[in-house]
């Protein structure tokens, strides 16, 4: 048994040993720690160690290699995992208990088909637990450190994403919050990650003479199946994509209602439509099963873009976005009826995303309803001046 002072000077002068007497490298123990040592390879390379137990069971730990690790790096762990041994934690039979555990990799790949399962558009679970599979993939799910989410999310808002940083927060704290109730962690780190405030969500709404101008638009587009489905975003407050994948089937003519097999929310929904509508409907021509057809006529259009884009042109309105004729129907429907009713045109499950994204009252809607308000009381309060 070789005994020296490990110091960075004196490993780098020990002798290479022959491949052929010592291919298994020779050991160096320090003289002033106990069970700390370095084997020192034919090939070069030297590795520090830490050896423990008694005579007859003697247990050797690897720390990592000679250049990764200073001397004195190496000693602190050494003492570290020692004094672990002394409290009775044996650090090998540790490493081998995570190496049996499922890795993020293993666990978020049976997470995410029961979230296929159980969402309608799991594609954004998929999309984000990607990236933390692609960083911590091949980590058991107990070495994954608040920490280690709290830099990948600060990462990400850095790149500018932070609408992403906090949808990447909410799929991993999903997954991990479900991993905890099946007890295969102790606590999800990721609650220990503050997330930070998104930016306020659009709220543009059309104008009434913006309104005019955009029908006034609508109306003169060559393509009648086009302007049918400019005219059911505008009249109903329908979603783009229902737009595009609407069936003549789906329309009952005599109810007066629009049957939406396949919604956002994962269930039949209806849509009651006006007479107009009805009309317009009845005045076009029916080529294939989509009201919108492409242009092979047994698959709905792919999209709106172009048209959209000459709407925006020839009306000037090139800040509005399609889905802000959501936003307005929400609006003038809750100006007039309430945001209950605005909510279930919307088919929104709750009333909150409503008052919050599609129904941004003004200073001057909120003073009418206190006007009102006011009209009603104001006899009373004269009659108990006189």
């Amino acid at each position: 048994m070789a005994i020296v002072k490990l110091t960075r000077k004196k490993i780098e002068s020990l002798p290479l040993p022959d491949l052929e007497t010592n291919p298994r490298g020779i050991r160096y123990y320090d003289e002033s720690l106990k069970g700390f040592g370095i084997i020192v390879y034919p090939s070069g390379r030297k590795s520090f160690f830490v050896e423990y137990g008694k005579t007859t069971r003697r247990r050797r730990m690897t720390l990592g290699q000679y250049g990764k690790l200073t001397s004195e790096t190496a000693r602190q762990l050494a003492k570290q995992k020692l004094a672990d041994i002394l409290s009775g934690t044996d650090p090998l039979d540790e490493r081998k208990t995570k190496r049996s555990e499922q890795t993020l990799k293993e666990w978020a790949t049976e997470y995410l088909k029961n979230v296929s399962q159980r969402k309608k558009r799991p594609e954004e679970d998929k999309r984000y637990l990607g990236w933390a599979i692609e960083r911590w993939g091949k980590k058991a799910l107990s070495e994954i450190t608040a920490g280690d989410i709290s830099k990948f999310y600060h990462e990400i808002v850095e790149s500018g994403h932070k609408t992403a940083a906090n949808r990447f927060h909410a799929s991993i704290s999903a997954c991990l919050q479900a991993a905890w109730r099946l007890g295969s962690i102790e606590s999800n780190p990721t609650l220990k990650v503050e997330k930070l405030p998104e930016n306020p969500p659009r709220d543009r709404v059309m104008t009434d003479n913006e309104l005019t101008k955009m029908l006034i638009a609508i109306s003169e587009l060559e393509d009648q199946h086009l302007r049918a489905a400019f005219m059911l975003l505008v009249q109903t407050g329908a979603r783009r994509s229902e737009v595009l994948r609407a069936r003549w089937e789906d329309f009952d003519f005599d109810t007066k209602v629009w049957r939406l097999p396949s919604t956002k929310a994962g269930r039949m929904q209806i849509i009651p439509i006006t007479p107009s509508i009805c009309e317009m409907l009845h005045a076009l021509p029916r080529i294939g099963p989509y009201v919108l057809p492409g242009r092979n006529p047994e698959k709905h259009r792919h999209d709106l873009k172009r048209p959209w884009k000459r709407l925006q042109q020839e009306t000037g309105l090139l800040d509005l976005h399609i889905h802000d004729l959501r936003r307005s129907f929400g609006l003038a429907i809750a100006r007039e009826k309430g945001l209950h009713v605005a909510s279930r045109l919307l088919r929104h499950t709750d009333i909150s995303i409503t008052a919050k994204v599609y129904a941004p009252f003004n200073v001057e809607d909120l003073r009418g309803a206190v006007e009102e308000h006011d009209a009603k009381i104001l006899p009373f309060r004269k009659a108990g001046n006189s």
